[in-house]
């Protein structure tokens, strides 16, 4: 788990041991659970409702409310889950192993982390949304960013690997985008758009033997659509290659 460094801070600023140089008790850290809880409980309702209302303009196309909405229920969500953070890695570092083994110590620990993990779900299911609200206005590089913190949290999900691919694509970073979409096929091989895509990101760089292997994978795997294809930019390094234009005028000599 990566802890923020800025929120880790400044917990432990708040709690650093006694002036005896003794650690920390933990009837003291169980105070501050419960503060942050209730501090938690108070916000989540509305981070809740900033979602509900993102998820509403976004059906109506009302962008740039959507993108306000999720773009601060993001920020309230990211600043608890940092608190948390802190707390948790305040006891594993600023209390003794022996007071850590103890009932009321482990039970803090269990309650912080299933609390961050709560809220790291939170973000997993917010953090596409406002990457596919970046896309669908064009704004490639924010939606990347996005996609990219939504990987983090869920990093098995072969269709954020798959999102995020693309707008890196779309960012004009195909070297970027070939990594993610490898590692979107990794986890799911059958994905003819994938493969699409990869044969576009490697002929934007001018791997033109990786590219033309990736196009007639994607036929093999079910994309069919020549006419796109044909007209395609992506491919403007591969037309005047034989093989891409057997691809397109005639289809694969020979199925992957």
């Amino acid at each position: 788990m990566r802890w923020s460094l800025i929120s880790t801070l400044a917990v432990l600023a708040l709690t650093l041991t006694t002036t005896n140089g003794f650690a920390l008790p933990c009837e003291l850290l169980e105070g501050r659970r419960i503060q942050l809880e209730l501090e938690t409980q108070l916000q989540i309702g509305t981070i809740e409702a900033l979602i509900n209302d993102g998820l509403r303009a976004q059906r109506r196309r009302f962008f740039k409310e959507a993108v306000e909405s999720y773009g601060t229920a993001i920020g309230k969500t990211e600043l608890l889950r940092d608190r948390w953070s802190g707390l948790i890695q305040t006891l594993v570092t600023e209390v003794t192993k022996s007071n850590r083994m103890q009932g009321e110590c482990t039970e803090i620990l269990s309650r912080s982390i299933a609390r961050a993990i709560t809220l790291k779900d939170l973000l997993h299911d917010v953090y596409p949304r406002l990457g596919r609200v970046y896309s669908a206005i064009g704004n490639h590089p924010r939606a990347a960013r996005e996609f990219a913190k939504a990987v983090q949290t869920r990093p098995n999900d072969s269709t954020l690997w798959r999102e995020l691919g693309t707008a890196q694509l779309q960012s004009d970073q195909p070297a970027a985008a070939i990594e993610s979409l490898d590692r979107s096929l990794i986890l799911d091989p059958y994905q003819p758009q994938v493969l699409y895509d990869l044969a576009r990101s490697h002929s934007r760089i001018e791997e033109t033997d990786r590219a033309i292997h990736d196009l007639r994978h994607s036929i093999s795997r079910g994309f069919s659509d020549f006419t796109v294809i044909e007209r395609d930019d992506g491919f403007s390094r591969l037309r005047g290659d034989a093989r891409f234009e057997e691809i397109v005028y005639h289809g694969p000599a020979s199925v992957y």
